[in-house]
């Protein structure tokens, strides 16, 4: 049976892209690296999170 996508995963997935767009965008802007080492934080932290969801879903 094809692993289906739980919504969680699906979210969790949509904050990464949307944390990438941000990104982004502070590079473009030349934001501080405060701002941006905060966004590659909350990323990383996003990344984890669909890791953990993944391997409950595996599991389930």
């Amino acid at each position: 049976m094809a692993h289906s996508e739980s919504t969680s995963e699906q979210i969790a997935r949509l904050e990464i892209t949307k944390l990438e767009t941000l990104l982004e965008l502070a590079d473009r802007m030349d934001l501080p690296p405060e701002v941006v080492d905060s966004l590659e934080q909350t990323k990383a932290e996003a990344a984890n999170g669909l890791e953990k969801l993944q391997a409950i879903s595996a599991g389930a």
